[in-house]
């Protein structure tokens, strides 16, 4: 039986390697572990130059996601034919992912919509003409999946 690397997505014989890939526990093939080993050990010695990160244009186009996006994915992907592994590598990302979007207990964020929208070929996007002045944090932060995810709470369906 394969097992599929977390990181590549590649399928090995082999049994896969845990490993701590910024503050997330993945399994990963032999190739991906000593990759990451040394992408980490470099990283850890280069100190990045803060530079100040550009402020949001006013009148610039926000979008929001669709209220029932998780209907619109699965049976947009079923009138395809597509399975989930199918659409997780046609997009690059992860089928629990998928499958927590398709659930609803995930709102995808604007870029991953987009990635979606182009395949399945759906509206998942609406336009907001709000006008915003908003000034984000000079500091460059590294962004995790869970400051960038919005989860929703079970409880409140």
């Amino acid at each position: 039986m394969p097992y599929y690397c977390e990181l590549c997505g590649k399928a090995v014989n082999q049994p896969l390697r845990p490993i701590n890939y910024f503050g997330e526990k993945l399994l990963v093939c032999e190739s991906c572990n000593s990759a990451t080993k040394s992408k980490l050990q470099t990283n850890a010695k280069i100190k990045p130059n803060p530079k100040p990160m550009k402020a949001i244009a006013k009148n610039e186009i926000v979008y929001d996601i669709v209220e029932n996006y998780a209907k619109v994915i699965k049976e947009a992907r079923e009138k395809l034919k597509l399975t989930i592994q199918e659409v997780a590598s046609k997009t690059g990302l992860k089928e629990s992912f998928l499958r927590r979007i398709e659930s609803a207990k995930l709102v995808p964020d604007i870029e991953t919509a987009k990635r979606l929208e182009r395949l399945l070929k759906v509206n998942l996007l609406i336009q907001q003409e709000k006008e915003h002045n908003i000034k984000l944090d000079s500091t460059p932060k590294s962004l995790e999946l869970r400051h960038v995810a919005k989860l929703r709470d079970d409880k409140s369906e």
